[in-house]
């Protein structure tokens, strides 16, 4: 038998999950035909000081769904290229070489460049708590040519 406390919390549940289907689902025009440009709306709980982490270490940032990396991941964890399109690891596993996408700007127009993700890398090491953990291990960023890093 099922109590009536149990039917009254299904009841909720059920009723809120209606009542957001419409927030929840995408009109499937949009999903066919993207559009392009536009603002981003979304609710925060706070003022964030940046939207770069790389300069933030006070409150979380909303970079990591507005900034590439120079390679993704699939479920799998197998890295895709994003802003690298290439990369060859050394026979002993100590250096990476990246091969970067063309065409890349920033916001303002001006090319992105194996300088950018030098200063990024070295940025994230010596001022980020997360950044110290993960380039722990680097040495050395060079940056031979504009589009290999």
């Amino acid at each position: 038998m099922i109590s009536s406390r149990f039917r009254s919390t299904v009841a909720a549940i059920a009723t809120l999950l209606l009542g957001l289907g419409g927030a929840l689902v995408a009109p499937a025009a949009d999903a066919a035909d993207p559009k392009h440009g536009g603002t981003l709306r979304f609710v925060m709980k706070y003022e964030p000081p940046t939207l770069a982490a790389i300069n933030n270490t006070s409150t979380p940032t909303t970079s990591a769904k507005i900034f590439d990396g120079l390679v993704t991941y699939d479920i799998d964890l197998k890295p895709l290229p994003m802003l690298a399109t290439a990369w060859k690891i050394s026979p002993n596993g100590l250096e990476y070489t990246f091969t970067l996408r063309e065409g890349v700007t920033w916001h303002d127009g001006k090319p992105f460049t194996s300088d950018d993700v030098a200063f990024s890398i070295k940025r994230l090491k010596a001022g980020h708590p997360r950044g110290r953990g993960t380039f722990a291990n680097v040495e050395d960023v060079r940056t031979p040519t504009p589009r290999r890093r």
